[in-house]
Protein backbone atom coordinates (compact mmCIF):
# COMPACT_ATOMS: atom_id res chain seq x y z
CA UNK A 1 0.00 0.00 0.00
CA UNK A 2 0.98 3.59 -0.61
CA UNK A 3 0.48 6.72 1.43
CA UNK A 4 -2.82 7.52 -0.29
CA UNK A 5 -4.88 7.39 2.92
CA UNK A 6 -2.44 9.85 4.60
CA UNK A 7 -2.78 12.29 1.68
CA UNK A 8 -6.53 11.98 1.81
CA UNK A 9 -6.43 12.72 5.51
CA UNK A 10 -4.19 15.77 4.93
CA UNK A 11 -6.46 17.06 2.18
CA UNK A 12 -9.47 16.52 4.43
CA UNK A 13 -7.75 18.42 7.25
CA UNK A 14 -6.86 21.31 4.93
CA UNK A 15 -10.46 21.62 3.74
CA UNK A 16 -11.66 21.43 7.34
CA UNK A 17 -9.28 24.22 8.34
CA UNK A 18 -10.44 26.34 5.40
CA UNK A 19 -14.05 25.76 6.45
CA UNK A 20 -13.22 26.79 10.02
CA UNK A 21 -11.48 29.98 8.83
CA UNK A 22 -14.44 30.87 6.62
CA UNK A 23 -16.87 30.17 9.48
CA UNK A 24 -14.88 32.39 11.85
CA UNK A 25 -14.72 35.19 9.28
CA UNK A 26 -18.48 34.93 8.73
CA UNK A 27 -19.09 34.95 12.49
CA UNK A 28 -17.07 38.14 13.04
CA UNK A 29 -18.61 39.84 10.01
CA UNK A 30 -22.09 38.97 11.28
CA UNK A 31 -21.23 40.18 14.79
CA UNK A 32 -20.03 43.55 13.41
CA UNK A 33 -23.13 43.80 11.25
CA UNK A 34 -25.35 43.17 14.29
CA UNK A 35 -23.52 45.84 16.27
CA UNK A 36 -23.92 48.28 13.39
CA UNK A 37 -27.65 47.55 13.17
CA UNK A 38 -28.14 48.14 16.90
CA UNK A 39 -26.17 51.38 16.69
CA UNK A 40 -28.41 52.47 13.82
CA UNK A 41 -31.47 51.77 16.00
CA UNK A 42 -29.98 53.86 18.82
CA UNK A 43 -29.22 56.71 16.42
CA UNK A 44 -32.78 56.63 15.06
CA UNK A 45 -34.19 56.67 18.57
CA UNK A 46 -32.00 59.60 19.64
CA UNK A 47 -32.70 61.55 16.45
CA UNK A 48 -36.45 61.00 16.73
CA UNK A 49 -36.50 62.11 20.37
CA UNK A 50 -34.36 65.18 19.59
CA UNK A 51 -36.70 66.15 16.77
CA UNK A 52 -39.63 66.04 19.17
CA UNK A 53 -37.75 68.28 21.64
CA UNK A 54 -36.93 70.74 18.86
CA UNK A 55 -40.53 70.86 17.60
CA UNK A 56 -41.98 71.39 21.05
CA UNK A 57 -39.20 73.86 21.88
CA UNK A 58 -40.08 76.01 18.89
CA UNK A 59 -43.74 76.15 19.93
CA UNK A 60 -42.75 76.80 23.52
CA UNK A 61 -40.38 79.63 22.58
CA UNK A 62 -42.99 81.22 20.33
CA UNK A 63 -45.65 81.15 23.03
CA UNK A 64 -43.24 82.19 25.82
CA UNK A 65 -42.19 85.26 23.82
CA UNK A 66 -45.76 86.46 23.64
CA UNK A 67 -46.88 89.05 26.15
CA UNK A 68 -50.36 89.19 27.59
CA UNK A 69 -51.32 85.55 27.09
CA UNK A 70 -54.97 84.63 27.03
CA UNK A 71 -56.20 81.98 29.44
CA UNK A 72 -56.13 79.40 26.63
CA UNK A 73 -52.60 80.40 25.66
CA UNK A 74 -51.52 80.21 29.30
CA UNK A 75 -52.90 76.68 29.51
CA UNK A 76 -51.23 75.78 26.22
CA UNK A 77 -47.93 77.13 27.57
CA UNK A 78 -48.29 74.99 30.69
CA UNK A 79 -49.06 71.94 28.56
CA UNK A 80 -46.11 72.62 26.25
CA UNK A 81 -43.75 72.82 29.24
CA UNK A 82 -44.97 69.42 30.41
CA UNK A 83 -44.58 67.96 26.91
CA UNK A 84 -41.13 69.54 26.60
CA UNK A 85 -39.97 67.97 29.88
CA UNK A 86 -41.34 64.62 28.74
CA UNK A 87 -39.57 64.98 25.41
CA UNK A 88 -36.26 65.68 27.13
CA UNK A 89 -36.79 62.50 29.18
CA UNK A 90 -37.26 60.58 25.93
CA UNK A 91 -33.94 61.91 24.65
CA UNK A 92 -32.18 60.95 27.88
CA UNK A 93 -33.81 57.52 27.81
CA UNK A 94 -32.57 57.01 24.24
CA UNK A 95 -29.04 57.96 25.32
CA UNK A 96 -29.32 55.70 28.36
CA UNK A 97 -30.28 52.81 26.09
CA UNK A 98 -27.30 53.53 23.85
CA UNK A 99 -24.92 53.81 26.81
CA UNK A 100 -26.22 50.52 28.18
CA UNK A 101 -25.59 48.87 24.81
CA UNK A 102 -22.14 50.48 24.73
CA UNK A 103 -21.25 49.03 28.12
CA UNK A 104 -22.55 45.59 27.12
CA UNK A 105 -20.45 45.83 23.91
CA UNK A 106 -23.55 45.33 21.76
CA UNK A 107 -22.88 48.28 19.46
CA UNK A 108 -19.90 49.69 17.61
CA UNK A 109 -18.19 51.49 20.47
CA UNK A 110 -15.92 53.77 18.44
CA UNK A 111 -18.81 54.95 16.28
CA UNK A 112 -21.04 55.53 19.31
CA UNK A 113 -18.34 57.55 21.05
CA UNK A 114 -17.65 59.56 17.92
CA UNK A 115 -21.36 60.31 17.53
CA UNK A 116 -22.29 61.08 21.13
CA UNK A 117 -19.15 62.13 23.03
CA UNK A 118 -20.11 65.81 23.08
CA UNK A 119 -23.86 65.24 23.32
CA UNK A 120 -23.51 63.27 26.53
CA UNK A 121 -21.26 65.94 28.05
CA UNK A 122 -23.73 68.66 27.07
CA UNK A 123 -26.79 66.88 28.47
CA UNK A 124 -25.07 66.12 31.78
CA UNK A 125 -23.99 69.76 32.04
CA UNK A 126 -27.42 71.07 31.05
CA UNK A 127 -29.42 68.81 33.40
CA UNK A 128 -27.12 68.09 36.38
CA UNK A 129 -30.09 67.36 38.64
CA UNK A 130 -30.98 64.34 36.49
CA UNK A 131 -27.51 62.81 36.94
CA UNK A 132 -26.96 63.23 40.67
CA UNK A 133 -25.97 59.93 42.24
CA UNK A 134 -27.21 57.85 43.93
CA UNK A 135 -30.75 58.58 42.80
CA UNK A 136 -30.20 59.01 39.08
CA UNK A 137 -32.12 56.81 36.66
CA UNK A 138 -29.37 57.36 34.13
CA UNK A 139 -26.61 55.20 35.55
CA UNK A 140 -25.18 54.19 32.17
CA UNK A 141 -24.97 57.79 30.95
CA UNK A 142 -23.29 58.71 34.24
CA UNK A 143 -20.77 55.87 33.87
CA UNK A 144 -19.85 56.87 30.32
CA UNK A 145 -19.69 60.53 31.23
CA UNK A 146 -17.28 59.71 34.04
CA UNK A 147 -15.22 57.45 31.78
CA UNK A 148 -15.02 59.93 28.91
CA UNK A 149 -14.99 63.32 30.59
CA UNK A 150 -13.60 63.03 34.11
CA UNK A 151 -9.84 62.89 34.64
CA UNK A 152 -8.74 59.64 36.22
Amino acid sequence: MTNAPVWLTIISLVFSLIAIVISCAAYFANKRSSKAALLHQVKNSVDSAKTQVENVGIKLAHLSAKSGLTQDEGQELTNLKIIFDSSVEKVLNAYEDGCQKYEADLILRDEFKKSYFEDIREYVAKFPEKFSPPLTRYTYITKLYTLWHKPH
